[in-house]
């Protein structure tokens, strides 16, 4: 039997040993999968989890899932960010707030998927998430445009806090610092305008 074969039957085995389970039962399964030896089960669970970011109890992953962002392998990391990303429910995001440390420190992973959902986190955190302020106006001059992309619109999702960085970011050498701090500001909207001078000057970059 050829190997994708193989998989598809793993699949289907899993699907039918699992079936009656509840959502707290399939939620508590995952959570202990994410302590598992075997990185490819960590890395499932971490994306099932994501995957079910609905259901009843998945925000008792949320924790677990937060200490997944150190996990050794890079893929886990990534579909622990991800989860995160997902499951983004009011209570998630209230548990997430204890993460922004955590969090903060994945913003300077080797892998740029981590770094881009870490920040991606952060900004659903929103105004929790102030202390990371420093680090992501840092993460503007990240060699991944998906990276910045991602930190410029954390940076406009936390809000006003966010505005005295950004608007010193708008006076940076590179010009995608500049750029990308000038998108978080009008995302902040009315809570930039004190932005307002700094970005006419803007108008007049080169």
């Amino acid at each position: 039997m050829k190997s994708g074969s193989w998989i598809l039957l793993i699949c289907l085995l899993s699907l039918l040993a699992y079936a009656d389970e509840t959502q707290e039962q399939q939620v508590e399964r995952l959570i202990k999968q994410l302590q598992d030896a075997d990185s490819d089960v960590r890395s499932n669970a971490a994306m099932a989890l994501g995957q079910i970011w609905e259901s009843e109890g998945v925000k008792d992953a949320v924790p677990t899932l937060i200490q997944t962002l150190q996990d050794k392998n890079p893929e886990v990391r990534v579909r622990a960010a991800s989860a995160l990303v997902q499951i983004g429910t009011p209570e998630a995001l209230k548990a997430l707030k204890a993460a922004v440390p955590a969090l903060i420190q994945a913003l300077q992973d080797r892998d740029k998927d981590v770094r881009a959902n870490a920040a991606s986190v952060l900004g659903m955190i929103g105004e929790g998430a102030k202390d990371a302020v420093p680090v992501l106006i840092q993460a503007l001059q990240d060699e991944d445009s998906g990276v910045r992309q991602s930190v410029a619109w954390a940076l406009g999702q936390i809000g006003k806090d966010a505005v005295p960085a950004l608007i010193q970011a708008l006076q940076d050498e590179h010009v995608d610092v500049r750029v990308n701090a000038a998108k978080a500001l009008g995302q902040i909207r009315s809570g930039a305008k004190d932005a307002v001078p700094a970005l006419i000057l803007l108008l007049k970059d080169k």
